[in-house]
């Protein structure tokens, strides 16, 4: 059973995707799955979780279908994603139209919000880069000592969605799909990391991105692949 404290909403009143796909893989492998969602997260609700025969983990809430997670055969492998100058990344962050932009999908999500009361989410604002295809952004989380994996998913969700949002048309949003993270190595708190992402494809109405949490010293933690799914910007999503 798993249950999404209303604190990490993505879109207001449902479960931020990343968190909750990184709640969801705790029942598999906290550090290496692909999780994929199949309807916006309830907030507050016990999730009860079914083993099928042939390995992937269900998520519902009563007869909905909420998540599948799905084991990792292999080590999931990204393009390479090499590290930035911080001054590259502190200009992509104010470019970044998730920063102060009043037309933000999701003004109070925990991950990119920019309008929380309290200022109690990650507000990870990536923008592009000066030069190619490449998004960024810096992240110090808060506290002492390791980060726990659900975060770390949580981290990745956001930074990876701006080349998807960057890719859609006027009027048009994305929401999480499909979040696939193998976490390499410990992200400890109070040091500053770089979360790196870029387009892949698009494919009608998904699209495809991948990334890396990159340590201080440019080692690689973690990596993502996500796929987004398209939907109108006037869209109510609701649990």
């Amino acid at each position: 059973m798993v249950l999404i404290n209303p604190h990490y909403n993505g879109p207001t009143g449902c479960g931020h995707g990343g968190v909750s796909a990184g709640r969801f893989a705790e029942v598999i492998n906290p550090t290496s799955a692909s999780v994929r969602l199949a309807r916006p997260i309830p907030l507050g609700t016990e999730l009860d979780a079914t083993h099928t025969d042939d390995g992937p983990v269900e998520f519902r809430a009563g007869e909905r279908l909420i998540a599948t997670v799905t084991p990792l055969a292999e080590p999931l492998g990204v393009g390479d994603l090499v590290p930035v100058a911080d001054d590259v990344l502190a200009a992509a962050e104010a470019r970044s139209p998730f920063a102060f932009g009043k037309d933000h999908p999701y003004p109070l999500c925990f991950g990119c919000g920019n309008a929380r009361p309290d200022h109690d989410g990650l507000e990870l604002f990536a923008g592009r880069l000066d030069h190619g295809d490449r998004f960024g952004v810096r992240w110090t989380p808060a506290g002492l000592g390791e980060v726990p994996p659900w975060l770390v998913w949580g981290a990745l969700d956001c930074p990876t969605a701006a080349p998807a949002m960057d890719a859609v048309e006027s009027g048009s949003k994305v929401l999480t799909g499909t979040l696939t993270v193998d976490i390499r190595d410990s992200v400890v708190a109070g040091q500053q990391h770089q979360i790196l992402s870029r387009l892949v494809d698009v494919d009608g109405r998904k699209v495809h991105t991948e990334g890396a949490l990159l340590a201080a010293d440019g080692a690689t933690l973690a990596v993502v692949a996500a796929t987004w799914i398209i939907v109108d910007a006037d869209l109510e999503v609701g649990a």
